[in-house]
């Protein structure tokens, strides 16, 4: 809700929008995500395992 939106750490989501971006997830900063049915099983399957990589880098530098 918006409510949410405006307590979010914003610093946080930038930097998690930037591993995205470098695990080669493109993402428009600050932004939502969709899942479009365009997408296939394999284009899925490959997101999902960027954005496991995305998360273990962000949550490593945050804990650094």
């Amino acid at each position: 809700n918006f409510g949410d939106v405006i307590a979010s750490d914003r610093k946080a989501l930038v930097a998690f929008d930037t591993e995205l971006i470098r695990a080669g997830i493109f993402v428009l900063p600050g932004n939502r995500r969709f899942v479009s049915l365009a997408h296939d099983e394999t284009v899925i399957r490959d997101s999902a395992v960027a954005f496991d990589r995305a998360c273990q880098a962000f949550l490593a530098k945050a804990n650094a």
